[in-house]
């Protein structure tokens, strides 16, 4: 006890170097926390975003059909897909079905072509399972039985084309054989997801099958599930066993399989965030240091007055690491509760990216968007502060402790 009040009244005794020590603790730790919130809702966002305008949240493809998908062919494919959807409603974890077809296809506008990726989407089911239906920014969504197609307004943008506007969308049949459907724009999408934005064609699953020559089949199935993606295991597994009696064989793969790309540069992102953290450490440690050392130097007298009093070294070095424990505590408190602020600040309100929307940032995030709570970061980064600078003490607490009292008393 004696020693813990002793450190606690040094503290205060050089009380700029304190200050300056544990700001630099404190910012440390702020922007630890922050920087974690900051990757957790960008991440959220992206994966939310996908999963909503892209993937549903388990897909359905026939055998063999997934390592290929990158290449959009159009088989094999699911036959029957309307009735296989139809099946997996009635399960009692599903929210929604709803079959696609996905294709390669080019956008013709009377002037120039470009490559797209086509999506023949059942306007009746497909609103259970993905948000397309809420992005539409002109004109009206997709009725069925219609040759007209919903395109993003970036792809409107490139191809000078507006609601009303026809163009001819040019692709293979299952045959092999070339095939052109005119269009008809019937709106524009706005969507935070740029795979929606840029080079996509929706169109109407029975005008897309039609087109194709694939009849009443469909490359993916779409399911949402009553849990939500961030567990979608259970459904996953209802799902196999459910369909484990179906004649066709079928994939089953959930929304992770399809953001592979999407989760690799999250972890290449908190790969650096770690070296970051890193080095915020090593210069919170190096001024802890810093500030036990100069003790050290400038107390040589009461180091030798309390050791001819019959302190041991250890219990000088106790001393001296107590007063970088509490340097490493009270500079952590005040991080943790700038943290807790800002982290506050940016799950409640967020932040505004409007003046980023002409620009296409490559992934599938909401041009405003929130950081992630995250207390237990908060906690822990106190803590480890703390901790580190408790032990980071020990080298100048110990040289300071090995002083000799006679020569420290003369000095």
């Amino acid at each position: 006890m004696f020693e813990f009040r002793l450190a606690v009244k040094n503290l205060w005794r050089h009380k700029r170097r304190t200050l300056l020590t544990v700001v630099v603790i404190a910012f440390g730790v702020m922007l630890h926390a922050t920087t974690d919130s900051l990757l957790a809702g960008f991440e959220e966002d992206s994966f939310r975003a996908m999963v909503r305008y892209e993937t549903g949240e388990v897909i359905l493809t026939a055998a063999g059909y997934w390592a290929d998908r990158k290449e959009l062919p159009k088989g094999p494919a699911i036959p029957e897909a309307g009735q296989v959807a139809a099946r997996v409603r009635r399960m009692t974890g599903v929210r929604g079905a709803t079959p696609q077809l996905v294709f390669a296809a080019a956008l013709n506008n009377g002037v120039e072509e470009l490559p797209v990726k086509a999506i023949g989407a059942d306007p009746r089911t497909d609103g259970d399972v993905l948000g397309l239906h809420q992005v539409v920014k002109a004109g009206r969504y997709l009725r069925p039985g219609r040759n007209e197609a919903l395109l993003g307004q970036d792809l409107t943008d490139l191809m000078d084309l507006k609601v009303g506007d026809t163009f001819t969308l040019v692709l293979r049949t299952k045959a092999s054989a070339f095939e052109a459907t005119d269009l008809t724009v019937a709106g524009l999408l706005k969507s935070p997801d740029p795979a929606v934005n840029d080079g996509t064609v929706y169109l109407p699953l029975d005008v897309a099958q039609g087109a194709t020559g694939l009849g009443t089949a469909a490359t993916h199935i779409l399911v949402a599930g009553q849990a939500g993606y961030r567990n979608v295991r259970p459904l996953r597994e209802e799902l196999r066993q459910g369909l484990s009696g179906l004649g066709p064989a079928l994939d089953l793969h959930t929304w992770e399989d399809a953001a592979a790309d999407l989760l690799a540069v999250s972890r290449s992102k908190r790969s650096f965030f770690s070296v970051t953290l890193g080095l915020i450490a090593v210069l919170a440690g190096l001024g802890v240091a810093n500030s036990i050392l100069l003790a050290g130097i400038e107390r040589t007298r009461e180091v030798g007055t309390l050791k001819a009093l019959g302190l041991t070294e250890g219990q000088v070095t106790r001393l001296f690491m107590l007063e970088g424990l509490g340097l490493g505590l009270f500079g952590g408190l005040l991080g943790a509760l700038a943290a807790t602020g800002t982290v506050a600040y940016l799950a409640l309100v967020g932040l505004d990216y409007s003046m980023f929307s002409g620009y296409n940032l490559g992934l599938p995030i909401e041009l405003a968007f929130r950081g992630a709570w995250n207390f237990p970061t908060i906690l822990s980064a106190w803590a480890t502060s703390a901790v580190f600078a408790f032990l980071v003490s020990y080298v100048p607490a110990r040289r300071a402790a090995r002083l000799d009292p006679a020569a420290a008393l003369h000095d």
